[in-house]
């Protein structure tokens, strides 16, 4: 059975990077103090054992040209009573052997010198470990001056147990003080992550539709996940609103429509006459089309909100799309009688965005021209290059006044006495489309002082480095639009 892998925490991160450097640390301390503690407790001892070698090496005296040293019964008890160590001595003279002593000491592998300056070592003396410290003096007469060796030794009982004891007096309150500091780290990591436990607590009492932003009253470490938050919370009611108002949008508008059809429909069951019928069924038709527009509108309107789902953005050749999307609309201006035309670039002009949502706003620009402008009229669809690209849609028709033109890019929104069929959508889709590519509209007269013109002024743009230089194309003809779009098939 495969090993559950524990999930990742915070809390036990913090706690483990927190107190493995402290442990560590806490040891480190310990084992210091105990070094010193032991160097000096070994030095108190060391300064023990120099006095008595200093006291041994006072008794020496010399008699009838040789040293001898003579000590009371009381004070060669004081020497070598102890109860917890036993104590060894001995006074020996270079090539005259030991003078006074209890013990045989093992050889020297190194020479004193002279002056009482105290030399320690570690040894071993009848087969117990010891601790020596080392003199060695002068005999004092100038006729015979001779070296003194005296050394004295005690076992290491003594100094065992004060390692002991003292290595428990370190390790106790160092561990209680670890204790302690496991302690107080654990609470201040677990108050440092109440602020995290807090946000998340905001957000779980949260139903879905409850986007109100979190409080802002946390510590700055906290707050970009705040601000975070904060931030979607915006975008998900902002999409929520723009879903909301598309359901109502798209609920009303369609209600009209849907009724309309299934009139038609049932009036076309009722007639017996087929010339009656078949006009019913054309009246189906049309407003079969006319449904069928609505949803396209509604549709595009919904991918063109600033909410809607992300789009791919690529860099775009604004005049490649423009000139495709005006040929699209060629078959619909023969119908109508409008001479429909292009000036502008062919290619080379860079724009980063949606090329699918850019074609719908060219297009819906050239549809409201078509329907709105004068029947044996003039559209033209222009773009201008530059630093800032300008495309425009200028027609020859009535025109709008320009009280209303903010208000007729508002949706469903038509000029009254309007005849032409439309869903008045379509300068709002324009709109929605190029806020989304950090465009402005505007509404304009036409060329003298007639019609209207459309202006989308884009902020920026980047020649797209082709063979030649973009050459400006001059108005194209219906007939030269036909034969651009039948040659591609």
């Amino acid at each position: 059975m495969p090993r559950t892998r524990k999930p990742n925490s915070l809390r036990r991160l913090l706690l483990l990077r927190l107190i493995t450097p402290l442990a560590v640390l806490l040891l480190i301390g310990a084992y210091a103090a105990y070094r010193y503690a032991l160097h000096y407790a070994n030095y108190a001892l060391d300064t023990g054992l120099y006095d008595q070698a200093r006291a041994l090496a006072n008794q020496v005296e010399r008699s009838r040209g040789s040293l001898y040293l003579e000590l009371p019964k009381a004070a060669i008890e004081m020497f070598e009573t102890d109860t917890m160590d036993q104590h060894y001595y001995s006074v020996t003279v270079p090539g005259h052997g030991r003078v006074f002593g209890n013990a045989v000491f093992p050889a020297l592998n190194r020479t004193l010198a002279a002056d009482l300056r105290p030399v320690s070592f570690d040894t071993e003396i009848e087969g117990n470990d010891v601790h020596v410290v080392a003199i060695a003096m002068l005999s004092g007469e100038a006729s015979g001056n001779e070296r003194v060796l005296i050394r004295v030794a005690e076992t290491l009982n003594r100094r065992n147990q004060l390692a002991r004891e003292m290595l428990l007096t370190m390790i106790l309150p160092q561990g209680l003080l670890l204790v302690a500091a496991l302690l107080a780290i654990a609470y201040g990591v677990n108050v440092g992550l109440t602020p995290l436990a807090q946000v998340a607590g905001q957000v779980r009492i949260r139903h879905v539709g409850d986007l109100a932003p979190l409080q802002s009253d946390f510590p700055v470490e906290v707050a970009p996940l705040t601000e975070a938050l904060n931030r979607l919370f915006a975008e998900l009611s902002e999409a929520q609103q723009a879903q909301q108002r598309f359901i109502a949008d798209a609920a009303h508008q369609l209600r009209t429509p849907l009724a309309t059809l299934q009139v038609q429909a049932e009036r076309a069951l009722r007639e017996h006459d087929p010339a009656a019928g078949t006009e019913a069924v054309r009246h189906v038709l049309v407003a079969v089309q006319r449904l069928s527009h609505l949803v396209h509108q509604l549709l595009t309107l919904a991918r063109a909100e600033p909410a809607a789902a992300s789009q791919t953005v690529e860099e775009c050749d604004l005049a490649t799309l423009a000139r495709q999307a005006t040929a699209e609309w060629v078959p619909s201006a023969i119908e109508r009688n409008i001479d429909l035309g292009y000036h502008g670039p062919d290619r080379g002009v860079a724009v980063q965005g949606n090329s699918m949502l850019l074609h719908e706003l060219v297009g819906n620009l050239v549809d409201n021209a078509l329907k709105y402008g004068r029947g044996n009229g003039h559209v033209t669809v222009g773009l201008e290059g530059g630093a800032a690209p300008t495309l425009f849609v200028e027609d020859d028709g009535p025109g709008i006044p320009p009280e209303a033109r903010e208000h007729v890019m508002e949706r469903f929104v038509r000029l009254p006495g309007n005849s032409a069929a439309g869903c008045g959508l379509g300068l709002s889709i324009v709109r929605e489309i190029a806020a989304r590519h950090g465009a402005r509209v505007s509404i304009e007269t036409g060329s003298g002082d007639v019609g209207t013109r459309v202006v989308v002024a884009f902020a920026s743009r980047e020649e797209i480095p082709v063979g030649e230089d973009p050459e400006p194309a001059a108005a194209v003809t219906n007939e030269a639009k036909i034969a651009a779009v039948v040659g591609s098939d």
